[in-house]
């Protein structure tokens, strides 16, 4: 299962974490992170006491960098998902996949306004719009802004809080559930398929 792989990964691979993402078109790609998780004494995921800390200040995604360089993403831009929740996403939520027409990013707009969501239809229904709100006002000054709000994500208190019965099928236990790369990109939703009123 994926839950066993990630034990082993976490067991075998002392620095980095490499999960598969879809990119831009779909196409898979491997991010990188820093190791967060251990396993404690019942074998369970947990998160190390540096871990936590990297993962509070968001240090962890430092290493995305070098996707960077490869051209697997950009600084600014939508957060790539999971093949397994992109799926979810795009089966559940229409016009989700739209944003893949440009590289995700390392951080964007619906991180600093959302921070880290589980897979809540409201929570990706919101995604959606902050992304739409991305594509269609980006540039330079909105990207600065996003930058200097990136900043302060750190010291501000996560207060999301899903609605009841929203949840989506999936659930995050530990930091991977993709189940490997696709044979093929998946499929981008057109502006047709975006909700009526959405951004």
């Amino acid at each position: 299962t994926a839950y066993r792989r990630q034990r082993q990964m976490c067991i075998r691979d002392r620095i980095f974490f490499v999960q598969w993402r879809a990119g831009r078109c779909g196409k898979p790609f491997r991010i990188l992170k820093f190791r967060t998780l251990g396993l404690d004494r019942n074998g369970d995921l947990v998160p190390t006491p540096l871990g936590a800390l990297l993962r509070k200040s968001h240090l962890d995604e430092l290493p995305q960098l070098w996707n960077v360089v490869r051209g697997d993403m950009s600084l600014i831009g939508p957060r790539p998902e999971t093949l397994e929740l992109e799926a979810w996403a795009d089966s559940e939520i229409p016009g989700f996949t739209a944003r893949l027409v440009i590289r995700p990013g390392i951080t964007g707009l619906a991180q600093v306004v959302q921070d880290s969501v589980p897979p809540d239809l409201n929570a990706y229904r919101e995604k959606l719009r902050l992304n739409e709100t991305y594509l269609g006002s980006m540039g330079f000054l909105t990207d600065l802004r996003i930058l200097a709000r990136t900043g302060l994500r750190p010291f501000r208190p996560r207060k999301y809080r899903p609605a009841a019965g929203s949840y989506g099928p999936l659930s995050q236990r530990g930091e991977n559930k993709s189940q490997g790369p696709r044979s093929r990109p998946l499929p981008l939703s057109t502006s047709k398929d975006l909700p009526v009123g959405s951004r």
